[in-house]
C-alpha cells in the first residue's frame, strides 16, 4: 500500500517534432499534474520538480518511489545524429523485448510534454490511474492495434493520442507563469520519459 500513497515524482518540459504543430507546454508541475488528473493521473499521485540527480541533499528531498522520470536537455546536432541512429535500429528490431513498454514516436511537432505526459500515465503499475477514465480507455485502444508492437503503428498511435487529448490540450498549453509561444515556434530544447514496464518493474 505504501507505494500508492507516494507521489509521483517527475520533471517537466518541451521540444519540436514533425506534422502538426501545437503550443509548448510550460515546465510546470502544477500544470502537468492538473492534465494528468484530468486524463487519470490518481489524485494520490502528483509531478515535481527534480533539481538534482546527484547532490544527496536535493535528491533526500524527492518523495518515493519513482514511477518516472522527464529529463529536459539542449537539442545539438551530436544528439539528432544519436537520436537518428537509434530510431532507424528500434524501426528494424524484429523481437518483443520492448513490449511491456507502452511507446508513441512523437508525431507532433511541439508536443514533447505531452508525450512525457502520456509515457509516464501509461507505464504507471496497475491501481495508479483512475478506472474508467479517457487514459485507461486510451491504453486499451493501443492495445488492441495489430501488431501492437512499438515499431508499428505509428499513425494508428499518434491519431489515438489525439483524440485523448489534444481538446483538453490547448487549456494546459496556455497556462502557466510564462507568455506560451507560438506552436510553429522552433524550440532547441527536448524531454524524454524514463520510466518502468507496468509489468515486470524493468
Amino acid at each position: 500500500m505504501k507505494s500508492y500513497l507516494s507521489k509521483l515524482n517527475l520533471n517537466l518540459f518541451t521540444f519540436a517534432m514533425s506534422r502538426d504543430s501545437v503550443i509548448p507546454l510550460e515546465s510546470n508541475p502544477e500544470i502537468f499534474t492538473q492534465f494528468g488528473r484530468k486524463l487519470g493521473l490518481s489524485p494520490l499521485l502528483s509531478f515535481f520538480d527534480v533539481y538534482s540527480l546527484t547532490d544527496p541533499d536535493l535528491v533526500s528531498f524527492l518523495p518515493r518511489p519513482v514511477y518516472a522520470l522527464i529529463l529536459l536537455f539542449p537539442v545539438t546536432e551530436q544528439y539528432e545524429s544519436l537520436k537518428g541512429e537509434e530510431e532507424k535500429a528500434r524501426d528494424q528490431e524484429k523481437d518483443d523485448k520492448f513490449e511491456e513498454i507502452i511507446w508513441f514516436k512523437q508525431l507532433l511537432r511541439n508536443g514533447c510534454g505531452l508525450y512525457g505526459l502520456l509515457h509516464a500515465l501509461c507505464n504507471l503499475p496497475e491501481g495508479l490511474l483512475v478506472q474508467g477514465s479517457p487514459v485507461e480507455t486510451f491504453i486499451h485502444n493501443v492495445r488492441q492495434l495489430p501488431n501492437v508492437n512499438n515499431s508499428y503503428n505509428h499513425d494508428e498511435k499518434s491519431e489515438l493520442v489525439k483524440e485523448l487529448s489534444l481538446s483538453l490540450y490547448e487549456t494546459y498549453s496556455k497556462q502557466g507563469q510564462t507568455e506560451a509561444p507560438s506552436s510553429e515556434e522552433d524550440v532547441n530544447l527536448h524531454f524524454i520519459c524514463f520510466t518502468k514496464a507496468r509489468v515486470g518493474c524493468h
